[in-house]
């Protein structure tokens, strides 16, 4: 189904392009101008619809052919005057023909990046993605009224409470055990109860052997002993625990495990996890 000719037309985004796109900024698409039979990239996604219509829609637009680009800007431009507020559209289509809709629109470039550090996967097979328009918000009946609110709030959370620095460092050092039955009874979403008592798994294009990756460097001393006493931290409240001895050579034969980095904000250090080299080469998706 990659950029495969469907019902006449042809499908110039792969799955992967199309999840990217929208996963993007510009996306959360409603509805579609693309080849026929070939909306389900996108169906699992959401209720995407195939709408005659710009007006007041978010809308997904694949143009082979540069020649109907010409139609679509004056359709487009008379859209977004009438209705300015909810009319978005994205515009997946040949490089040159992308240019004239940035021209004509003031539409913006659209980056779609599959693998991590790949570039953009459009441009590379001489197509390009370009967005305009405005996404639709609240409507002033339905705003958050912030002050009704705040009666029904968490005193601790109304900006009146300021919690002693010395005692916010030491309950961070407290045991933090996950008891997943605790979720099991939620009234969250499924999505998110399956998350809390089963974890979250990383889908990929290929399979992935056991192995490791090497730490990234300190880039300084100090960033070294903040290291040193986050993973303290984390064995102590339970974010992390030891692998057993008699369990390493299972646990890197069958895991990939990654390296992790301290970065500096402001007068704190923060933990971040290192997936460049791992995981990140095979996932559906580069990161955002």
């Amino acid at each position: 189904p990659d950029a495969a000719a469907v019902g006449g037309g042809k499908a110039l985004l792969s799955v992967e392009e199309a999840r990217e796109l929208y996963y993007s900024y510009a996306g959360d698409y409603d509805s579609v101008r693309v080849a026929a039979g070939s909306e389900w990239r996108l169906r699992e996604l959401g209720a995407v619809e195939r709408s005659a219509e710009l007006d007041g829609h978010n809308t997904l637009i694949e143009i082979v052919d540069g020649e109907q680009v010409d139609a679509l800007i004056t359709e487009a431009k008379a859209a977004l005057q009438r209705t300015p507020v909810g009319t978005r559209l994205t515009v997946v289509t040949g490089k040159d023909a992308a240019r004239r809709v940035s021209e004509h629109l003031g539409a913006n470039p659209l980056k779609c990046e599959v693998r991590y550090d790949a570039g953009d996967s459009l441009i590379a097979r001489g197509l390009a993605a370009v967005c305009v328009g405005v996404r639709r918000g609240a409507s002033r009946e339905s705003r958050l009224d912030y002050d009704a609110l705040r009666p029904f709030m968490d005193w601790r959370d109304r900006g009146e409470f300021v919690e002693d620095k010395a005692a916010k460092e030491a309950r961070s050092w407290e045991p933090m055990p996950l008891d997943p039955d605790r979720w099991r009874s939620s009234d969250l979403p499924s999505d998110i109860r399956k998350m809390m008592v089963e974890g979250v798994p990383v889908k990929v294009l290929a399979p992935t052997a056991g192995g490791s990756y090497s730490q990234y460097p300190w880039q300084d001393q100090q960033a070294y002993l903040a290291a040193c006493r986050e993973a303290d931290r984390n064995l102590v409240c339970g974010a992390m625990e030891f692998v057993p001895d008699d369990a390493v050579a299972e646990a890197l034969a069958n895991n990939l495990v990654h390296p992790w980095v301290m970065v500096s904000k402001g007068d704190k250090w923060r933990a971040c996890f290192g997936a460049h080299e791992g995981v990140n080469r095979v996932a559906h998706s580069a990161p955002f």
